[in-house]
């Protein structure tokens, strides 16, 4: 369509149509709406930031913004329409009357739109993904010393091998060009020891923390249940509805405020991650996908990801008995 910003598929390109929009709140989207002027200023201003990590963009430089942006949502009129001045995303159709359901079945409805929303953003976060991890490590270690960063810098990597591609061996130059990034775009400075956040870069490592952030929720989440609800011993059968249905509990209660939970890719990819890390053993004698988890190991992962312990404490920490 003409007008539309598209981008070539490359490692170095950035397909970044939905990260601006992706960060609101689905209530927000669904109820509100979010005004087209802040979703405009918003787009702008990632547009800038994505071109100042190094992304190829094919944003036409001789069409108005407005007119780049109203092509792009009308492109995309299954997933959000324009309303009033407000962008609104698209909601299932309510169930008849007569076949009611319990408040469950409202979030699974809910998050076919958010986990849509969510497939826009993640197309772009290879572009973000290095200085967002190491964003994510300095608001949950609160430390400004640069090997520390590095130490859970390398903690993420290790956690979320199979969300994002990463070349092993290569943590410390990942690490170097996430410094060189955040310093590029203002948002940091360094020294051989320390790292000094900037009052004007706040706006930025805010935003890189929440794009990690549902994958954060989401894995805490299903450490939390590995570890206190489910069993020793389990199959993916009985894993994946399991945690579904608690993902569903805990977003209706307010206290997990990621429908990417939902996901059974995540949910997958949180399996593969701790056999990685050695804290789940795959039955290889089962004819059926049965696991067995320890626990221990599965909670110290956890509470090193919510920043309660150090990663260096993993070494001792994972070998301990389930």
């Amino acid at each position: 369509m003409s007008g539309q910003p598209h981008t070539q598929r490359s490692s170095s390109d950035a397909q970044c149509r939905g990260p601006s929009l992706c960060e609101e709140p689905i209530a927000v989207l669904r109820e509100e709406g979010l005004p087209w002027h802040q979703l405009t200023e918003k787009t702008l201003w990632l547009r800038n930031l994505a071109l100042d990590f190094g992304a190829h963009l094919n944003w036409p430089g001789h069409v108005a913004d407005s007119v780049v942006m109203s092509s792009t949502v009308a492109l995309h009129h299954s997933i959000v329409h324009r309303k009033a001045g407000c962008l609104y995303v698209v909601q299932e159709e309510e169930p008849e009357r007569n076949h009611l359901v319990g408040p469950e079945q409202g979030v699974f409805r809910t998050a076919v739109a958010a986990l849509m929303l969510a497939c826009y953003k993640n197309q772009s976060l290879h572009v973000f993904v290095r200085p967002a991890l190491l964003a994510s490590a300095i608001h949950i270690t609160k430390s400004t010393r640069k090997d520390q960063l590095y130490t859970f810098f390398c903690f993420l990597q290790d956690i979320f091998a199979y969300e994002f591609i990463f070349i092993p061996g290569k943590s410390s130059q990942d690490f170097e060009e996430a410094c060189v990034l955040l310093k590029k775009c203002g948002a940091a400075h360094f020294n051989e020891q320390e790292l000094t956040v900037s009052e004007a870069g706040l706006e930025v490592l805010s935003f890189l923390q929440a794009l990690l952030q549902p994958f954060i929720d989401s894995y805490r989440m299903i450490f939390r249940y590995l570890s206190e609800e489910g069993a020793h011993v389990f199959t993916e059968k009985q894993f994946l509805p399991a945690v579904r249905n608690l993902a569903a509990k805990l977003i209706l209660s307010g206290e997990l405020h990621t429908y990417e939970a939902l996901s059974s890719e995540i949910q997958k990819n949180v399996l593969s991650a701790l056999r990685r890390l050695k804290a789940l053993t795959k039955l290889n004698e089962s004819e059926q996908k049965e696991y067995r988890v320890n626990k221990s190991a599965v909670r110290s992962i956890g509470d090193t990801l919510s920043g309660k312990i150090p990663p260096q404490m993993l070494q001792t920490t994972a070998g301990a008995k389930p």
